[in-house]
This record gives structure tokens, C-alpha cells and sequence, in this order.
């Protein structure tokens, strides 16, 4: 009896000390680590296992550059507009103002798809730490109940 208590807890131990094989991502300044090492956003994508994680780190990916390329747009639209207006150029000089007004716009709806699609990217990665740790718990389950066992009434660890 006395070894087989010392073997049920070096199972034990065993078990709470068995690693899940995939470390966690984490986000420090929009840069994504691993093992403390610098992972590019398409190796994260090859990373993550999780399909609903992997939809939303990759449509966030495609929102974000999609903003940045609309925010260049937009910038570029309006320093071209104070140019003309500023009398530098006279390409615009029937009507600067609406074609600064259009690159507000771009850069207003840029910001805002880059924005979201940043918090889309964080999102996906939380929801694969979560994954990772849902089934590390899973795996590792380890109960003790009073319970009939084979010998009668008595203790089952189960794990």
C-alpha cells in the first residue's frame, strides 16, 4: 500500500507538471513573442490551430492593412489638396476643398478599419491562450472522490 501511494503521487506530480507543447502568444507594442522569441503576424497565423482564432487573426490582419493603405491614401489626397490650395500647384484649383474632404474621409474610415483590425488580431490570439490553457486543463484533470472501488468503499483518484 505504501508504494502504490508513492507511485499515485508521482503520477500526481507527473501530471501537473506535463507541459501543453504550445506556449502562449503574447502582444508587447503590437510585436507577437513566443518562447520570448520575435514571431512575424504570418507565422502567428501558422501557429494557431484554433479555426475561430485563426478567423479572426486573419481577417484583423487583412482589416489592418487594409486601413493603412486606405490611411496613405487619404494623406496623400489631402497634402496634395493644401498644396494646390497653398498655390504650388494648379491641378486642383477649381476645387481643393472636396478633395480634401474625400481624404478626410479615407483616412477617417483607415483609422477606424486599422484600429479595429488590431483589436481583431489581439482578440484572436487571447482566444488561442485561452484554447491552450482550456486544454491543458482538460488533459491534466485530476479528481479525488469517496467512492466505491474494488475493495469496497475507499478513495478514487482519478486523473
Amino acid at each position: 500500500m505504501k508504494y502504490f501511494i508513492i507511485l499515485t503521487g508521482f503520477l500526481y506530480f507527473l501530471c501537473l507538471t506535463n507541459s501543453s507543447g504550445q506556449e502562449p502568444i503574447e502582444i508587447k507594442n503590437m510585436k507577437y513573442y513566443q518562447n520570448g522569441q520575435k514571431k512575424k503576424i504570418s507565422e502567428v497565423l501558422v501557429i494557431i490551430n484554433d479555426p475561430q482564432a485563426h478567423k479572426l487573426v486573419k481577417t484583423g490582419r487583412r482589416r489592418r492593412n487594409t486601413g493603412f493603405a486606405l490611411d496613405v491614401l487619404g494623406v496623400a489626397m489631402m497634402a496634395s489638396a493644401f498644396s494646390s490650395y497653398t498655390g504650388s500647384d494648379s491641378y486642383y484649383e477649381e476645387n481643393p476643398i472636396s478633395i480634401i474632404l474625400v481624404g478626410a474621409a479615407l483616412a477617417g474610415t483607415g483609422t477606424f478599419l486599422y484600429v479595429h483590425g488590431i483589436n481583431r488580431i489581439k482578440e484572436g490570439v487571447v482566444l488561442y491562450n485561452s484554447s491552450l490553457n482550456q486544454a491543458y486543463i482538460q488533459r491534466n484533470k485530476v479528481s479525488v472522490k469517496l467512492g466505491l472501488t474494488q475493495h469496497g468503499l475507499g478513495v478514487s483518484f482519478n486523473f
